[in-house]
């Protein structure tokens, strides 16, 4: 009962491996930045984890990051920190801008 398999199948499931194997590395590294006080952004995770940009952004993934980051802000509302100032990361880069009077 065991039945050959073509190579068309062989390269479908190998790739369906490393997409799983890859979406679960980056479901891991979500939670490491909030607990080291470092910044999420989809740019440190895709970096953190090494694969594209594409991932981080797909349906089921991205919904993770976005939970992340909304945790981390409310983690530093409740810890006292100053809502005017908001620290904005883009390709490791920090730059912070003030709002409010």
């Amino acid at each position: 009962m065991n039945e050959s398999r073509t190579p068309a199948q062989v390269l479908r499931e190998a790739r369906q491996k490393e997409s799983r194997d890859k979406r679960a590395q980056v479901l891991s590294v979500v939670e490491q930045p909030v607990t080291d006080d470092e910044p999420v952004t989809f740019t440190g995770v895709a970096r953190a984890t090494n694969v594209s940009h594409w991932l981080v952004y797909a349906e089921g993934v991205r919904e993770h990051i976005e939970a992340a980051r909304r945790r981390q802000g409310r983690a530093a509302t409740n810890g006292g920190v100053s809502n005017r100032r908001l620290w904005l990361t883009s390709g490791g880069n920090r730059a912070s801008r003030t709002f409010g009077p």
